[in-house]
């Protein structure tokens, strides 16, 4: 089991997030899970674009490519408003048929809501090819940095959505 301290975590994450950037203090929530990976994704129309990804198992692997939100565990998120949590998804009847069912077996994701507490914007999340136990450290150490998450967004242009095609031409699609 990780060791969380949250006041001293909520610190480092700051701290990381002020003097290294968005991809360091992501990598921190990350080493505070047991889950492979830790990504910020925005909503972007019908599209769900991924902002920052750790990989615990793949360094050099920082972005994934822009899907449809309805291809992502984030559309239960984005629908609800609220934490959603899949410890096993291969026997939770609420992602039963869902496209990523068989890929991604857990999954943890908060939602990202501007300051004004209005409007939705996109997801933090911990997931995992296995399943996987989250625990109640895990995600109150989320919840309470998302607020330096939506800040750190909302200061820059990585909120903004881009068209489609200009992130495929980036991408070499």
């Amino acid at each position: 089991m990780l060791s969380i301290n949250y006041s001293a975590d909520r610190a480092r994450f700051k701290d990381l997030l002020k003097q290294e950037g968005l991809f360091e203090a992501v990598r921190f929530l990350n080493s505070k899970s047991v889950h492979r990976f830790t990504a910020l994704y925005v909503f972007d129309g019908p599209m769900l674009r991924n902002v920052c990804l750790v990989d615990k198992e793949n360094d050099s692997v920082r972005q994934m490519d822009t899907i449809e939100i309805t291809e992502s565990y984030c559309v239960f998120v984005r629908n609800s408003g609220q934490t959603f949590i899949v410890p096993d998804s291969l026997v939770d009847e609420r992602v039963q048929g869902h496209p990523k069912q068989a890929t991604i077996q857990s999954y943890c994701g908060l939602p990202l809501l501007k300051s004004s507490g209005t409007q939705l914007v996109g997801t933090v999340c911990h997931f995992d090819f296995t399943p996987n136990p989250y625990s109640d450290d895990e995600v109150l150490l989320l919840e309470m940095v998302t607020p330096a998450l939506v800040d750190a967004l909302e200061s820059s242009s990585l909120a903004e959505p881009e068209p489609i095609k200009s992130l495929a031409a980036k991408s070499g699609e």
